[in-house]
């Protein structure tokens, strides 16, 4: 209930097949289009860190041909100065490097990871929702839905059993 997408994408997709004569393959494709729309909108915050990601370390070079550079109109003034130009000019360029790789880089990946996962569980209930287009009874369509969950994550069979036995006691 707290995930929006999935409530409006089960729910969007229950009225339609309840209001419409739709194949099986009609809900397929109809889910996949929505799946496909909703990660492309999630994609472009995180195409955004990742372009950022990848230029960092070129400002980085940046920085450093810009230190260099400052550093040869100081040769006349001594080691210190010169000194304090070529710490300016590392600074930066491990602030570039740095940021890139050790900030927006693993941001980018975790919130691609989150969208794969999101995409995922979309996936599995898709899984449910065509096989009851098929006519398949309800312990068949939550048995779609379990086989789509990667095996790490996936219940047993028997905790499945379990808890939709469960379920039918309390209902």
């Amino acid at each position: 209930m707290k995930n929006h997408y999935a409530v409006h994408f089960l729910c969007d997709t229950m009225k339609i097949t309840l209001s419409a004569d739709l194949t099986q393959y009609d809900v397929d494709d109809l889910l996949d289009q929505d799946i496909k729309v909703i990660h492309e909108e999630e994609h472009r915050a995180q195409h955004i860190v990742a372009s950022t990601a990848d230029a960092l370390p070129g400002l980085g070079i940046v920085a450093a041909v810009q230190g260099v550079i400052l550093t040869m109109g100081k040769l006349t003034e001594g080691t210190e100065a010169i000194g304090s130009s070529v710490a300016a000019a590392l600074v930066g360029t491990f602030f570039g490097v740095m940021a890139g790789y050790c900030m927006f880089g693993p941001l980018a990946t975790k919130m691609q990871k989150n969208m794969d996962a999101e995409g995922r569980y979309l996936k599995v209930i898709k899984a449910a929702l065509v096989a009851l287009q098929k006519g398949a009874p309800p312990l068949v369509c939550v048995e779609y839905a379990r086989r789509s969950i990667y095996p790490v994550d996936r219940p047993s069979f028997e905790e499945m059993d379990s808890s939709t036995r469960d379920m039918k006691k309390a209902a």
